[in-house]
């Protein structure tokens, strides 16, 4: 096994609105970020099922499931053996490397993974290695593309069937729980090295809308998008572009504003010192800090708003509503980006 042997104590900073919004307090108790660093373990007979399960026997390696809840249910029946006990390939000659699986398909978890890749790179484990990947990740074109810019080629990826296992001589199985600040900083320069040159039409300061989306949308979006633009900042819905035009469209911005969502992964091809405003309902009970962190990490200047629950979503909860922006309190926050020096 290999491992770096060493815990991270991180120290985020607070948003860079945090004194001038009561609603932002509960910051101060969440700014502190440790994490495990890398380890890569090397399994020796181990069968990989479909969804990317590692298994020898009855005995799940737990590191493969994407959670504690999801190794425990399968651990809990044996319907688990009995679906991939048949049929079975055998890549005894092969090198695998297991790396990926199908709970983290979306765009934010997916680049936590690709974390692991900048590892096996680094390690020189990548070279005369299959990649295991589960079948529902091989149709997402930013997956492909992604391991594509990374120096994945095409017939490294292996894909297994539905219902089907492989046998493994030698399994390659790198873990990394969470956001690390060093790699993580090493995928974006692996990721922006040779940026695809575009029309830059969006300019420096771009606003990441959800419009079309059931979650999370803005419901006053226009009123929203009319301040925005006051102060320079063009419209962008990312799903209209491909991965590589996305990287380039926020490889070239230096401030972001955008609700809460998958969207917003993107400031990870931003240069450093950018900024980001993040919108959403949720607070100190239920607030997800995935962004807060990667901006940290990224060396962004972060700030959040918290807003109201929407009235036209489907489900009336912090996570998953509409939004209604509050324009006072956005152009409050636009000024305090804008007029930092350090951006």
């Amino acid at each position: 096994m290999l491992n770096s042997n060493a815990t991270t104590n991180f120290r985020l900073n607070l948003p860079l609105n945090f004194s001038d919004d009561e609603n932002l307090k509960f910051f101060s108790k969440i700014n502190n970020y440790i994490y495990q660093d890398w380890q890569i373990k090397f399994l020796k007979n181990i069968r990989v099922s479909n969804n990317c399960v590692a298994f020898n026997y009855f005995d799940i390696i737990k590191e493969s499931c994407a959670n504690d809840e999801i190794y425990k249910n399968y651990c809990k029946s044996y319907k688990f053996f009995f679906k991939y006990c048949l049929p079975q390939f055998n890549f005894s000659s092969k090198k695998v490397i297991l790396f990926a699986n199908e709970y983290y398909s979306n765009y934010f978890h997916w680049h936590e993974m690709l974390q692991k890749i900048i590892i096996l790179e680094q390690q020189n484990l990548l070279k005369d290695s299959l990649i295991l990947l589960p079948k529902k990740n091989s149709k997402f074109s930013f997956i492909v593309e992604s391991l594509k810019i990374l120096g994945i080629k095409d017939q490294q990826i292996l894909v297994i069937n539905k219902k089907s296992n492989i046998k493994i001589n030698e399994l390659i199985f790198p873990i990394l729980p969470n956001l690390n600040a060093t790699i993580i900083n090493k995928l974006r320069d692996k990721l922006t090295a040779n940026v695809k040159n575009i029309n830059n039409e969006f300019g420096d300061k771009i606003y990441i809308s959800r419009q079309g989306q059931k979650l999370r949308f803005i419901e006053n979006e226009q009123e929203v998008v009319g301040l925005l633009n006051k102060y320079g900042f063009k419209k962008v819905i990312m799903e209209k572009y491909s991965y590589q035009e996305q990287i380039a469209i926020c490889h070239n911005a230096r401030y972001v504003v955008g609700p809460h969502g998958a969207g917003l992964t993107n400031i990870l091809f931003m240069k450093k010192n950018s900024a980001l405003l993040e919108l959403s309902a949720k607070d100190d009970e239920d607030f997800f800090n995935g962004f807060y962190i990667l901006a940290n990490m990224l060396e962004h200047n972060y700030l959040y708003q918290k807003c109201t629950i929407g009235q036209n979503s489907f489900i009336q909860d912090s996570h998953h509503s509409s939004l209604n922006v509050d324009l006072e309190r956005l152009e409050r926050n636009i000024k305090i980006m804008l007029n930092n020096n350090n951006v």
